[in-house]
């Protein structure tokens, strides 16, 4: 099903609801537990692996010195945590699909 412009969270769960033939506030329900699901896993564990769509895990980014760009005085980046993604092979290969061959019978 391709779109063309953002789907908005209402836009999923209202799709999610109509493909399932649900409630919009079961669908609603639905996706609030699924991210609070994805949420609790990946805090817990540092990864949750999404068949079809990839991996997901914490990135810890250590502290470090550097330079203010504007003062010039050497300033402290503290440690931080950030969300790391790779897609799954199925989704790489759907995004760059293999370059149709040409025709063989165009002279």
């Amino acid at each position: 099903m391709p779109h063309t412009q953002k789907r908005t969270q209402k836009q999923i769960i209202d799709a999610i609801s109509k493909e399932l033939k649900i409630p919009i506030r079961t669908g609603r329900s639905f996706y609030d537990r699924l991210i609070y699901e994805f949420t609790e896993q990946l805090i817990k564990e540092k990864r949750v692996e999404m068949a079809g769509l990839g991996v997901f895990g914490i990135n810890v980014r250590p502290e470090h010195q550097t330079v203010h760009p504007t003062s010039g005085k050497p300033i402290t980046i503290e440690e931080k945590k950030a969300v790391r993604y790779r897609s799954s092979r199925e989704l790489r290969r759907r995004l760059n699909p293999p370059p149709q061959a040409p025709d063989s019978t165009d002279p």
